[in-house]
């Protein structure tokens, strides 16, 4: 089997936004969807860590950008390991066009969870996984070191069911939503994002209040961070406009 996973996907009229292009949350919906294919073909998929109680979950992700593909394109992505330690499992992503040109790449790291303790569990002891490391080119830098944002919140949000996911917190997908959500006021700019940044801390949970802080760094750049309960940091972000 291709060390390397390819997944097609046909755009919609109902997956774009006012721009007629792919927003960023259905990108990540779709970039998540393809590690777990390919995680699942090869047989460390979620079915399979769930069996020994188990799950994957996101800790880093780092997306670059060109442009971002338009309704009724097809956009093809391909997803691979880079590499692998006992706490952490890095995987990559390049974005194309049915015509084969690059949109953009994303690094993501990853680690799992023992469901029980939810503490991270020992990816060594999942057979195989190494033997599917790629040493293939993903020319954007790592995930960035992103600081604490000290403004007072400017959105707040409890969590509610179509928040969470099957390993019974906030989905990825949904705090990228809700961040973009941040610059409605302000549609033109979301439209010349470049990069975007994401770590988590902790989990949210059913109950959860989340709030949104987010500072201006400069004209093109803007950290967000979201916190819980007593102040508790949950994940932030970085967004880098196009100049």
């Amino acid at each position: 089997m291709n060390r390397i996973g390819s997944y097609t996907f046909s755009i919609e009229a109902g997956d774009v936004d006012i721009f007629g292009k792919y927003p960023l949350p259905v990108l990540v919906r779709k970039m998540l969807d393809c590690a777990g294919y390919h995680a699942d073909e090869r047989g460390w998929g979620l079915r399979h860590l769930n069996a020994g109680n188990c799950s994957w979950v996101l800790a880093r992700a780092a997306i670059e950008l060109e442009s971002f593909p338009e309704i009724y394109d097809h956009i093809v992505i391909q997803t691979w390991v880079e590499d692998l330690n006992k706490h952490f499992s890095t995987r990559n992503f390049c974005f194309q066009n049915q015509k084969g040109e690059i949109l953009g790449y994303a690094r993501t790291v990853w680690s799992m969870i023992d469901l029980n303790t939810r503490k991270a569990a020992d990816l060594t002891a999942v057979s195989d996984i190494s033997n599917h490391k790629v040493d293939k080119e993903c020319p954007i830098d790592k995930p960035g070191k992103i600081g604490i944002v000290s403004s007072e919140p400017e959105y707040f949000h409890d969590v509610k069911y179509s928040d969470l996911d099957f390993n019974g917190h906030v989905n990825t997908c949904k705090y990228v939503e809700h961040i973009i959500n941040l610059f409605s006021s302000d549609i033109k700019q979301i439209g010349e994002l470049n990069r975007f940044d994401i770590t988590f801390m902790s989990e949210s949970k059913p109950g959860d209040k989340l709030h949104f802080h987010r500072a201006t760094a400069s004209d093109h750049e803007t950290q967000i961070e979201i916190t819980g309960h007593n102040s508790r940091s949950i994940c932030r972000a970085k967004i880098t406009f196009k100049k």
